[in-house]
């Protein structure tokens, strides 16, 4: 099936995390507590929105080869986004 909507950007995985201090400019603040695992943002977050709608999407766009990318192209998929689009960048490969 040829997509509708064809969604083109960066992919991105997504935290929520409570910090022990704000985040101030040239200083650290430690991760104290995460509440939820990595979630598929960037192109994702629009692909899912109009799939959920039920208008036929695909997704362009490059992940890395490992267990983050992964979980981002199965996301994709679980939502009926088409991931042909999807390039796997394994960059320690290409410098090798």
């Amino acid at each position: 099936m040829t997509p509708s909507v064809v969604v083109a950007g960066y992919a991105s995985s997504d935290r929520t995390v409570l910090v022990d201090t704000p985040p101030v400019a040239g200083q650290t603040s430690r991760v104290v507590r995460e509440f939820s695992r990595q979630r598929a943002g960037g192109v994702a977050y629009l692909a899912q929105a109009l799939a959920g709608h039920g208008i036929s999407t695909a997704a362009v766009t490059w992940v890395g080869a490992d267990d983050v990318g992964s979980r981002y192209v199965s996301v994709l998929a679980a939502n009926g986004i088409e991931t042909s689009g999807l390039d796997v960048a394994d960059l320690l490969r290409r410098r090798g």
